[in-house]
């Protein structure tokens, strides 16, 4: 049996404290900001496939800081290239973690089209060295503590379940509050 994102995202909550985290759409977002509500934290609000590249950006602009980009299966398949683009950069502040549950969530459960996917295979193909991919929330720990100390980039695929009818926490975030904030965190303005 496949591991809920719910234990997943509480092994997260345990170990990042410091770190910048970019959520993507959806049900990472979600628990994130239940979990975890702070400054530091950016929740992409209807822009499937954009956390890795903002992740990116982040972690180019701010490489003194640890980034950590949650993002799901679908959305690395609707925009696998920016893989290949980490890898170029050498961004070795960034922290790449995906739930593979094999269907698009944010948008009702819908199979994705080519499940199942090696995803650490994928990143490794694009340039990542460090993908790997990895089922239960003892081995997620193990690699997250690593990829926490060690330069990256880094690609972390969980092997997630699908659980339709499990209560996602209601978001209440609009796009320009979350950049407000996010921005003022970073000291940064326009």
């Amino acid at each position: 049996m496949r591991t809920s994102r719910v234990a997943y995202m509480q092994v997260l909550a345990d170990l990042v404290v410091d770190e910048l985290v970019v959520c993507g759409l959806g049900a990472s977002a979600r628990y994130w900001k239940a979990l975890r509500p702070r400054p530091e934290n950016f929740y992409l609000a209807d822009s499937m496939g954009q956390a890795i590249p903002v992740g990116l950006g982040v972690a180019l602009a701010q490489p003194a800081r640890r980034v950590v980009v949650l993002e799901g299966d679908g959305a690395v398949l609707m925009n696998a290239g920016c893989l290949s683009t980490v890898a170029s950069t050498g961004a070795t502040n960034l922290i790449v973690v995906i739930f593979n549950n094999d269907v698009y969530e944010a948008s009702g459960g819908q199979p994705l089209p080519a499940a199942p996917v090696d995803y650490a295979g994928l990143a490794r193909a694009s340039g990542l060295a460090l993908a790997t991919n990895l089922e239960g929330a003892d081995a997620f720990r193990s690699a997250l503590q690593k990829a926490l100390k060690e330069p990256g980039p880094a690609f972390l695929c969980l092997r997630t379940a699908y659980l339709p009818d499990e209560p996602i926490p209601a978001y209440d975030m609009r796009p320009l509050e979350t950049r407000l904030i996010f921005m003022q965190s970073l000291g940064v303005s326009i």
